[in-house]
């Protein structure tokens, strides 16, 4: 199993979330924000 913290040889770690059930219906506004940490 991969933690979090490994290094791959292209810098990029391939990931996935459904959030379906956490988005507003309709025409309401969603806003999805992500912070990434790059300090170990």
């Amino acid at each position: 199993m991969e933690s979090l913290s490994d290094v791959h040889e292209n810098g990029v770690m391939v990931f996935g979330f459904d959030i379906t059930q956490h988005l507003k219906p309709g025409i309401q506004e969603n806003v999805l924000a992500i912070r990434i940490v790059t300090t170990r």
